[in-house]
């Protein structure tokens, strides 16, 4: 079996996604499957050197970066929304994706152009959407809401593009069962840890109130200073640290200054072991308040280290991770009082959590070989119905 990777994500940025691709990679390699991976980028995009890529794409050995462009009269990304960007001829790529079985899809709107590429080259592969987040994302509140009111009008026929859809959540499945009834739907996950997780000492509740942010410093997506003000009403001393880095950290800073808590907040910049930064004081819970997630990767890794969340409940992730009264709680999106009593009940013992063993058991079924051997059956199901 031959699969190909269809993505728009930078090829210099290690995130969530590119963590879980790799993932994927390797085990449907070691299973005899081939994978091809194309990077699609827009005519203006620079190709940055390959030297500053990523090591996922760096040493894959089929790696084809495509440019596409979209008819003058059309935005970039208006043209991505209605599946009208043109993929530039490149003959060894088309020659490599003609014999694939299955083309898989990061992105909701590039369905369409992938399904017309396809049928332009004579391919006969299958199709499937993988969507890493839902399509609300934005810079502002303005933007999100646009969407909220285009999504349902362009995304359906991009949906009818495809043969399949792997969704991380129940959440995102739900919305393509919304939008797009006769869409095949199958809920697998994401593949976040290793089958001896529970073989990690956990990390000890903190004496004090100790809260942890792990991520991407985006405020508009994580909606820190939401989390920022909340804490500022807390009326006893505590102590948020901070483990990532991003394009808002200067405001961020500044915010909590203004909020009068900058000497509570500790910013430890990133790490590729997050949690073992916790290990010294310990931590009293896992802050996660963003406006969007598609599946909420720090709310696992946090709980297989034995440490609650209290994430907000947006619209898809955190309900199918956290087990609230076990290992966290779900606040109210948006509502500043609901997170402050959580917090405030987690800290006062007012709100009680299990004990670390038993939150662990509460995150088995994303272990990688359990998630990617559904990903593996499912691809094999749909291939076989060729």
């Amino acid at each position: 079996m031959r699969i190909s990777f269809f993505f728009t994500n930078p090829l210099t940025v290690f995130g969530g996604f590119e963590k879980i691709l790799g993932i994927v990679i390797n085990y449907l390699e070691k299973k005899g499957i081939e994978t091809i991976l194309c990077k699609l980028i827009g005519e203006k995009e620079q190709i940055p050197d390959r030297s500053a890529w990523i090591e996922l794409y760096r040493h894959h050995p089929r790696l084809f970066v495509v440019k596409y462009s979209w008819p003058f009269f059309l935005t970039e990304r208006s043209a991505r929304w209605i599946g009208e960007i043109r993929i530039s001829e490149n003959h060894e790529f088309f020659e490599n994706l003609r014999d694939v079985d299955v083309a898989i899809v990061n992105y909701p709107f590039l369905l369409k152009p992938i399904y017309s590429l396809l049928q332009r080259i004579g391919s006969k592969s299958k199709i499937v959407g993988w969507f890493h987040d839902w399509l609300y994302a934005g810079s502002t509140r303005f933007k999100r809401e646009v969407k909220k009111v285009l999504v349902p009008f362009l995304i359906p026929s991009h949906l009818k593009s495809a043969d399949l859809v792997l969704a991380i959540s129940s959440g995102i499945a739900e919305k393509i069962e919304k939008f797009s009834p006769r869409t095949p739907v199958s809920i697998v996950y994401n593949p976040v840890l290793t089958d001896d997780y529970e073989k990690i000492p956990p990390v000890k509740r903190s004496n004090r109130p100790i809260f942890a942010y792990v991520g991407r410093l985006v405020n508009p997506n994580k909606n820190l200073k939401f989390m920022f003000k909340g804490l500022s009403m807390l009326e006893y001393d505590w102590k948020l640290k901070i483990i990532g880095e991003g394009p808002d950290e200067d405001m961020l800073k500044e915010y909590s200054k203004k909020l009068g808590i900058q000497d509570r907040i500790e910013w430890l910049g990133f790490s590729k072991e997050p949690y073992e930064l916790l290990r010294d004081e310990g931590v009293t819970a896992l802050l996660l308040t963003s406006n969007f997630e598609g599946l909420g990767l720090v709310l696992i890794e946090a709980i297989s280290y034995g440490i609650p969340v209290i994430s907000s409940d947006c619209e898809t992730g955190p309900r199918d991770i956290v087990v609230e009264g076990v290992n966290g709680y779900l606040y109210k999106p948006g509502d500043l009082r609901d997170f402050v009593e959580k917090v405030d009940g987690l800290v006062t013992g007012k709100l009680k959590v299990a004990s670390p063993e038993e939150m662990r058991k509460t995150v088995k079924k994303f272990q990688i070989d359990v998630v990617c051997e559904k990903i593996y059956d499912e691809l094999v199901k749909l291939v076989e119905k060729i």
